[in-house]
């Protein structure tokens, strides 16, 4: 927990939940969610720190007010079909049983009970930590889109802004595409979004032009916050050395619990998706108690990549300083 209020956010019995956690039950709609969220007190003081935030369920429900539609409307209508995403959507009931992949966790990872004596998160490890190997995280529990958690349904009626969607690789791609080539569609050159919209999203908006590791709270994180910046709603790379990991200033991108991960490089004209479900990336922050734990997936998927780059100029935000006459004497 990072202070008193998120240990509100997680454990009070009308409290919002945490990013991520899909409501259950029947009735639960966006705006009753966002209701229970507007009773709840703010984690932090706006622009004191960088935090995942509920704020981006917020937004569904200011689409939904906006437009007169239900989020997941508004979404299909603006979104999906100029882009062909035929495969998303926030409930699967239609296309019959749609279980979801098990979670695979690297062990050992014996610094769980070291780390948080109350043992919190160590069921996740299973009942002997130091064991080696790969091991499903989630056996023996049911869960799907379509019978909910463990028995409990999920609320159809819960458009989630920050998260829920079910899709496919070549939906994502067809989104982060559009993203590449400055909100256009390019098989139809449709656009969805203007191009200054999207450069102003994808530049770093945290307060005095810090990175994330200046203004994070020290829990886990999906990216590495050295040397990154965030935008709206987009991490943005400010110096790949800081960072650790290759890459190119501007760089734009966000990633998943499951070590998943997407970027835009619009200096090499690239875009990446990568689609895991593996635990544990190594990426996160170095104040995070997950910090260096599991597998470096990222940062070999990038070394990958770039190692193909072979042509072209130097870009002026990668060339490396002139070297002045005198100085080389």
């Amino acid at each position: 927990m990072v202070n008193g209020v998120d240990r509100l956010y997680h454990e009070h019995p009308e409290g919002p939940g945490t990013q991520g956690n899909r409501p259950t039950g029947p009735d639960l709609s966006l705006e009753e969610y966002v209701d229970r969220l507007a009773a709840m007190p703010l984690v932090c003081q706006p622009g004191s720190e960088w935090n995942y935030s509920l704020g981006v369920d917020v937004q569904g429900r200011l689409i939904e007010v906006l437009t007169g539609q239900s989020f997941g409307e508004a979404m299909a209508e603006r979104l999906f079909r100029p882009l062909g995403m035929d495969d998303t959507f926030f409930s699967v009931r239609e296309c019959g049983s749609s279980p979801v992949p098990p979670l695979q966790l690297l062990t050992p990872l014996g610094a769980c009970a070291a780390e948080d004596k109350q043992h919190r998160f160590c069921p996740l490890y299973g009942p002997n930590p130091s064991s080696a190997g790969i091991r499903d995280i989630t056996r023996g529990v049911a869960h799907n889109y379509i019978d909910g958690i463990n028995d409990k349904p999920l609320s159809p009626k819960y458009e989630s802004g920050g998260g829920g969607l079910v899709s496919s690789m070549a939906d994502y791609y067809a989104f982060a595409n559009m993203l590449l080539n400055g909100g256009v569609h390019p098989p139809t050159g449709h656009r969805v979004l203007s191009r200054k919209t999207l450069q102003y999203m994808t530049v770093n908006h945290l307060p005095n032009a810090v990175d994330m590791s200046a203004i994070s709270s020290p829990q886990y994180s999906e990216i590495a916050a050295e040397g990154v910046g965030f935008g709206l709603g987009f991490s943005v790379i400010l110096d790949p050395a800081k960072q650790g990991q290759v890459g190119s200033v501007g760089n734009f991108a966000w990633g998943g619990a499951a070590s998943t991960y997407f970027w835009v490089d619009p200096e090499e004209q690239v875009v990446v998706v990568w689609m895991t479900q593996l635990m544990g990336n190594r990426s996160q922050s170095k104040a995070s108690k997950y910090h260096k734990l599991g597998v470096p997936v990222r940062p070999v998927v990038a070394q990958l990549m770039y190692a193909a780059v072979v042509d072209g100029p130097m870009a002026s935000a990668q060339r490396p300083p002139m070297i002045p006459p005198a100085a080389r004497l």
